[in-house]
């Protein structure tokens, strides 16, 4: 059985990129799709749960497998975020756990909606 098999979703992975400053002198990001219809897998985490990697505590509430059996998905880092049914996360690990380049491991915290 092939981690493509068990991939339920399709996700957009967008990266940040900074264009001009605003009137306050800030800098206006503006997503830019880095990848689309992406397989993954997404799994809740029981609990919010506290994890330490490379020394830094992070808080996580999904963890993410994304297979790699065709598209070079090795540029996806914490700087971007993932968009999967409507619902964005942002990215905090990812690893390719096996070393054998079957699959990614994304360790991901859903973003809360903007309330307007």
């Amino acid at each position: 059985m092939s981690v493509r098999s068990l991939c339920n979703k399709t996700a957009t992975v967008n990266s940040k990129t900074r264009s001009v400053r605003n009137e306050y002198g800030g800098w206006v990001e503006t997503d830019t799709a880095k990848f689309t219809d992406m397989p993954i897998r997404i799994a809740p985490i029981k609990g919010d749960e506290h994890r330490l990697y490379n020394m830094e505590r992070t808080v996580v509430t999904n963890k993410g497998f994304v297979p790699l059996d065709g598209t070079d998905y090795s540029t996806i880092s914490r700087d971007d975020e993932i968009v999967v049914d409507g619902i964005t996360y942002e990215i905090h690990v990812v690893r390719n756990i096996d070393l054998m380049g079957s699959h990614l491991e994304i360790m991901l915290r859903q973003v809360d909606p903007e309330v307007t």
